[in-house]
């Protein structure tokens, strides 16, 4: 009997060890979870230092003094922070 499609056809004779694993299943999906927040980290940083450079890059110096008022500038990083925390919860969901 050593033919591995012969053996997996009998594997179900043989019990799991259940404890094991959803061990290693837990293992697996924590990886994954990692790996996924990694990814979601990345990407993140890159969007919001590709989005600064071109804006530094579009707008003129004039604008800037306009632009960052104590309101607006507290609007803008407001409105920026729920766009990343509508994104972020939108890929951590399973």
């Amino acid at each position: 009997m050593n033919d591995p499609t012969l053996n997996d056809l009998l594997s179900y004779q043989q019990p799991l060890d259940d404890q094991a694993f959803t061990a290693q299943l837990m293992q697996r999906v924590q990886a994954e979870n990692r790996r996924r927040w990694r990814i979601m980290l990345m990407f993140i940083v890159l969007g919001v230092l590709l989005t600064l450079a071109y804006l530094w890059l579009l707008i003129p110096a004039a604008v800037w003094s306009t632009l960052l008022t104590p309101v607006n500038g507290i609007m803008l990083f407001v409105t920026g922070g729920f766009v990343l925390w509508l994104w972020t919860d939108t890929l951590a969901s399973d």
